[in-house]
């Protein structure tokens, strides 16, 4: 090894512990992202039953208004967005704010974003609306979010009905436990508003002291799919017929001589119940 060399690295290692690097050298990040401080829909109630809403859509304007701000100023800004998500809980649409000072804006630049949402909902579809409102800066931070609801009604709903129980008297355990029997049950369900106007209509089990065993969905789907709250297919024969059914298994641990009473009711998006239908069933 040449003098030279032997230099060279003394020399390195002299400029390394001169650079006196904290004894943690992660990096942090302070980059604080934006935020919203207030936000707001107008209107954020409509009652599709009133005369002026006709035809099988409904074209209304929404105002939708977020005040944002960012440490960085609000240049660093890039967009104020919207989500719409529709009663079910799917996405139905999504957009961004403005700060440009046309309407419904009213001053460019000042962190106030105002624009109109020009919506076509179908009259069908009774519920909440979720506006979910957030921003996004230039390094692609996001704000918190604020999510707002956009409550439809129909003032001239008519509730569901439920008819036709088909169910038997009495259900007997099983006397082996690898045994299972399976009772269905049919109920015939309709709708003023047609059928798309039922959230669900719902089974709830009670023992003979009144509390509550199980609360279930019955379902018009033509058993089609593997249902999570017995891991059964409904039993349903056609779907969307309005007839309404499940399956429930019945256990070799199931408590024998005593009865529960099924009562069954169906509920529309207004949220108006439908009479009620109850059912004795003995098990032996």
């Amino acid at each position: 090894m040449t003098r030279n060399y032997i230099v060279l690295i003394i020399f390195s290692l002299v400029a390394i512990a001169g650079c006196n690097l904290p004894e943690n050298s992660t990096v942090i990040d302070t980059q604080i992202p934006p935020s919203i401080l207030e936000s707001s829909i107008a209107p954020d109630k409509l009652d599709f039953g009133k005369p002026e809403f006709t035809g099988s859509t409904v074209d209304v304007s929404i105002n939708g208004y977020v005040y944002a701000t960012d440490d960085n100023g609000l240049n660093d800004i890039v967009s104020v967005n919207y989500n719409i998500f529709s009663p079910s809980g799917k996405l139905f649409t999504s957009g961004t704010l403005k700060d440009n000072g046309v309407f419904p804006d009213v001053n460019a630049g000042d962190g106030k974003f105002n624009s109109a949402i020009n919506l076509s909902l179908p009259k069908s579809i009774i519920g909440i609306y979720t506006f979910q409102f957030s921003t996004i800066d230039r390094q692609g931070f996001v704000s918190n979010t604020f999510n707002l609801p956009l409550k439809i009604s129909l003032s001239t709903n008519n509730p569901p009905s439920i008819f036709t129980l088909s169910s038997p008297d009495t259900v007997r355990v099983p006397n082996t436990a690898d045994s299972v029997n399976i009772i269905r049950l049919t109920l015939g369900v309709s709708d003023p508003q047609g059928l798309n106007d039922i959230v669900n209509v719902i089974l709830t089990s009670q023992r003979p002291d009144s509390t509550t065993a199980g609360t279930y969905f019955l379902s018009d789907d033509g058993g089609n799919t593997i249902l999570p709250q017995f891991g059964l297919t409904s039993g349903d024969s056609t779907a969307n017929d309005g007839v309404y059914s499940i399956l429930i298994p019945v256990f070799n641990s199931t408590q024998r001589n005593t009865y529960r009473d099924f009562i069954f009711a169906a509920r529309d998006q207004s949220g108006a119940y439908s009479n009620v239908i109850s059912k004795r069933i003995f098990i032996q």
